[in-house]
């Protein structure tokens, strides 16, 4: 048996769950792994909802604080 779940059903399940419970002004931050699934869930994000992504790498931990406040601001 193979496994259903991969990126492009991780990004569209995410966007179908906040079409279901109708929020707005929502704003997407992922990081490693979600940060993958956020760039494809921006690939087809409905204009209700700002899709970014928190950096990865060495300098993350130092950096994302503040790319998660000005994404938040």
């Amino acid at each position: 048996m193979v496994a259903a779940a991969n990126l492009d059903r991780h990004a569209d399940d995410g966007l179908r769950l906040l079409d279901e419970v109708r929020l707005t002004g929502v704003t997407l931050v992922g990081h490693s792994y979600g940060g993958m699934v956020i760039s494809a869930a921006a690939d087809r994000a409905d204009p209700r909802w700002r899709v970014s992504e928190v950096p990865t790498g060495h300098d993350a931990m130092r950096e994302a604080p503040d790319a998660v406040a000005a994404l938040l601001a």
